[in-house]
């Protein structure tokens, strides 16, 4: 009789700030579940580093190398947008358990091609997209479908920062971006991945994109009004060259009440009464992530974000 290994034997496809400071973090909160075994990385210094740094054995030059260990039975690609269709087909290829960070692909069309993939495959597909799992959307999501603030009418959900060249997010790969809509893709995929979680598909959109500052990238600004299936509008406005204010705010509003979430925290206010205030780790979402795909390679549960949910976040930001 064969006993499997509880530890899920994991290799790293891109070893950047996502798998060093969101990743790794997780990845240790869950005890055994999960053990480095292998990276690659385009970089071989940053492979190197972290190796180090979650005591991976071995280190590869090139994917095909890393995805022909026996030992690594799932991977983790955290590499540019662009690359994403090819790395997940390679994978699979070889048989391996895959996540992959967020946005699916970069256009519709690969990440349909990734659909039709996954449902040809017995092994876990997971998207990455780590606001599915954030306790503060869920917890919106449940107050919304209990009825809690009454019908939902309206929501405003504004992002403004200010990205320049030498910030640790002002990457290559993304100040030369290589797939459509830029910083506003790359970031706001989670807000619709939420919107979604919220209320539902998109009807129709009225939306303007902008390059304020053409040395991060093509886009930066976005400005949208949109109609959801279920009636309900909504704007989402995101600039990442906003000069001397900052803001990430979500307001949601109904017929008997309002949802404000602002600062990681979930606030539900009735007339002028504060009825509700719960402060979330936006790094539990990571962990929750986590557990999830080791839940579904080792317990066979389905994953909550999945590449169906990553076709649609695409088409709706498209």
């Amino acid at each position: 009789m064969t006993t499997i290994n509880k530890t899920v034997k994991l290799g790293y496809i891109g070893t950047g700030i996502a798998a060093r400071e969101l990743h790794w973090p997780a990845i240790l909160q869950l005890g055994e579940k999960f053990s480095i075994q292998a990276v690659c990385n385009r970089t071989r210094t940053k492979a190197e580093d972290f190796a180090r740094l979650t005591n991976a054995t071995r280190i590869y030059d090139t994917v095909d190398e890393l995805l022909n260990d026996d030992t690594v039975e799932a991977v983790v690609i955290a590499a540019p947008i662009e690359l994403n269709y090819t790395l997940v087909k390679q994978a699979l290829e070889y048989h391996k358990h895959v996540m992959v960070e967020k946005p699916l692909a970069a256009s519709v069309e690969e990440a349909r091609e990734l659909l039709n993939l996954e449902k040809q495959t017995d092994k876990v597909i997971l998207l990455a997209e780590n606001f599915r799992y954030h306790p503060a959307f869920r917890e919106i999501a449940k107050i919304i479908a209990e009825g809690q603030i009454g019908e939902v009418f309206s929501f405003f959900w504004n992002g403004y920062g200010r990205l320049i060249p030498g910030d640790k997010y002002a990457t290559t790969w993304r100040l030369n971006n290589q797939y459509p809509g830029g910083y506003v893709m790359d970031s706001g995929i989670h807000n619709v991945a939420a919107i979604r979680l919220f209320f539902g598909e998109l009807v129709k959109s009225d939306s303007k994109t902008q390059s304020v500052n053409s040395e991060i990238g093509t886009i930066d600004t976005l400005n949208s009004l949109f109609t959801l299936e279920t009636g309900i509008a909504g704007q989402l406005n995101l600039c990442f060259s906003a000069n001397g204010y900052k803001e990430n705010r979500l307001v949601i509003l109904g017929n008997n009440g309002s949802i404000l979430f602002e600062n990681e925290t979930v606030k539900v206010i009735s007339g002028n009464v504060e009825i509700l205030s719960t402060t979330y780790s936006f790094f539990d979402s990571y962990r929750n992530q986590f557990d999830d795909f080791y839940n579904c390679i080792r317990n066979g549960s389905k994953p909550v974000s999945t590449f169906e949910q990553g076709v649609k976040d695409l088409e709706f930001m498209m």
